[in-house]
């Protein structure tokens, strides 16, 4: 993966990067969208834009095929890869119960705080 440019208005939103998802991808590609994630929030951080990571508090109930149902999971499940450069003083950590991230107020609010001025 070459990054080339990044705007400086961008917002790196890395979604469901956690145990419980990232198992479900073969050993390779798990180990591979790892790094590259890890890569882009580095890039992301050296230039002071913002990262949110998105995790999942379980998968829909109906999905009971790829893995547990919503709260029928243990604490590792939740649990972010530890090669990923989470920072906590930083970053934005959102739990979502939706499909989107985007129906927490705290996205919206992140975002409009550590964005450029308009």
């Amino acid at each position: 993966m070459t990054l080339t440019a990044i705007d400086a208005s961008s917002a790196l939103i890395a979604v469901d990067l956690q145990q419980g998802i990232l198992n479900f991808a073969d050993p390779a590609k798990r180990e591979k969208i790892v790094k590259n994630t890890a890569r882009l929030a580095d890039e992301f951080h050296a230039r002071n834009l913002p990262v949110i990571w998105v995790r999942a508090l379980g998968m829909p109930a109906d999905r009971k095929e790829m893995g547990p149902p919503a709260g029928d999971h243990d604490e590792s499940w939740n649990a972010p890869d530890e090669n990923l450069p989470i920072d906590e003083s930083r970053d934005l950590v959102v739990f979502k119960r939706a499909l989107s991230c985007f129906t927490f107020p705290e996205t919206t609010e992140y975002l409009k705080s550590t964005g450029p001025p308009r």
